[in-house]
């Protein structure tokens, strides 16, 4: 008997071990497929994009259909409405209830033994039978049976009374269930008030910001600028940024800022930043065509002729007037005084002590026609004109040089009258008269 139910078990033992193989087998073989249909729908998700080219699928999220607009939700006027009762209810709502949790808390404070009481008797009963009403007749029968929290005699008429009261320390900051702010049994109100101040003065800064709308401009703030860095990246040619950083020996050089003056950093500055421009358009990073390239674009801002050797020409402001940039071997960008002297009366540039308040940009599309910028001068440069007409035919490189909006004028260093106040164009009011300063070299 014992001999055969061993063999039935080594049997049984036998028949599960094959099973356990045959489910590991099973388990391989779909691991393997599942591994050959990856590898053949990434095949085909290459081969797709190698013959329809990634720059269809950017083409369509480039497009007006992938982008919000102002307009649009002008026609959804009441989702707006909505937005604004929402945020004013919400803000002054958060802005009752600080209110609220500090007076309620200072109440508490203020009769603390008797809140105390109430709270110890809340917390003994009951309640009443769902026909009684707010539970006050089971209070009231518990009041008059004597005993318990109410006590005998007239405590027990004081503590039906004080059983009427809402229990203020289980809403206050003083529940023992959740203490906040880490209070203490002990605190007086001054100390109170000195653990709570900074958080209630920060949460009412907030909803007030939120409520004008200021909290939700810095918020946008932050993400403009992260979207800023979206727009770089998108913008990035990572073949370019490859090419670069494998030529970056072989780049032209420029010497605008031999001088070490203002002037001269700012136009190595610009010139560089057009040179990357350029380079970029051509997507030609050999040595042979940095060279030239930057030769080019050295010419334009030295002689003001480019590889065509025409006469480049810069725009001033919103007319339509504008001057060759080559004057006589050189060109007005040669000295910063000179550059004063034919944009001055357009960017109120003053010559070389003026020179950290001029800033610029540099753009390229292919629109070839100035864009009229009040108060700037722009220069329009074609491949072309830097020796690129085969690689980036189409492209124009829009250099805007203009004044900063909050340029500094001042003369920190040089002493004022009694009585006078330096002024951005150089005039200093006093009670004895007027005096006007140059507002050139000092």
């Amino acid at each position: 008997m014992w001999w055969c139910l061993s063999y039935h078990i080594r049997k049984v033992s036998t028949l599960n071990v094959e099973v356990l193989e045959l489910k590991k087998e099973n388990r391989n073989t779909t691991i393997i497929l599942e591994l050959l249909l990856i590898a053949l729908c990434t095949y085909f998700v290459l081969c797709s994009f190698h013959l329809a080219k990634a720059d269809n699928l950017l083409d369509l999220f480039d497009s007006y259909a992938f982008r919000g607009s102002l307009k649009t939700i002008d026609k959804f006027n009441w989702v707006g409405k909505l937005m604004s009762y929402i945020i004013s209810v919400f803000s002054m709502l958060g802005l009752f209830l600080i209110c609220y949790q500090r007076l309620i808390s200072l109440l508490y404070l203020a009769g603390r033994n008797t809140f105390d009481t109430v709270h110890e008797i809340k917390s003994s009963l009951s309640g009443g039978s769902g026909r009684d009403a707010f539970g006050i007749r089971s209070m009231f029968t518990n009041a008059m049976q004597g005993g318990g929290q109410y006590g005998t005699g007239l405590d027990a008429i004081v503590g039906f009374l004080l059983s009427l009261l809402p229990d203020v320390k289980k809403y206050s900051d003083y529940n023992p269930e959740r203490m906040a702010y880490n209070v203490q049994e002990e605190d007086s109100c001054t100390t109170y008030m000195l653990k709570t101040a900074i958080p209630t003065i920060m949460l009412i800064f907030f909803f007030a910001m939120g409520y004008n709308g200021t909290l939700w401009q810095g918020f946008g703030v932050i993400v403009d600028a992260m979207g800023t860095a979206a727009e770089q990246l998108v913008a990035t040619d990572l073949n370019s940024i490859v090419s670069t950083a494998m030529n970056t020996g072989k780049a032209y050089k420029f010497s605008w800022d031999a001088s070490g003056s203002d002037y001269g950093n700012f136009m190595q500055d610009m010139v560089k930043a057009v040179y990357k421009q350029a380079l970029k358009n051509g997507k030609d990073y050999t040595s042979d065509t940095q060279q030239s390239v930057g030769s080019y674009v050295d010419s334009i801002f030295l002689t003001g002729k480019g590889y065509s050797k025409s006469d480049m020409k810069l725009y001033k402001g919103s007319t339509n007037e504008k001057i060759s940039i080559g004057k006589g071997k050189g060109s007005i960008f040669t000295d910063a005084d000179t550059l004063a002297k034919a944009i001055g009366n357009t960017t109120g540039f003053k010559g070389e002590d003026d020179a950290k308040n001029l800033t610029y940009t540099v753009i390229s599309n292919s629109t070839k026609d100035s864009y009229k910028i009040s108060n700037a001068v722009e220069v329009v440069i074609s491949a072309y004109d830097v020796g690129l007409n085969s690689s980036a035919n189409g492209n124009y490189i829009h250099v805007t040089i203009s004044r900063k909006k909050n340029s500094d004028e001042t003369m920190y260093w040089h002493k004022a009258d009694d009585g006078a106040k330096p002024t951005k164009n150089g005039t200093k009011n006093s009670s004895s008269g007027t005096n006007t300063k140059n507002s050139g070299k000092q």
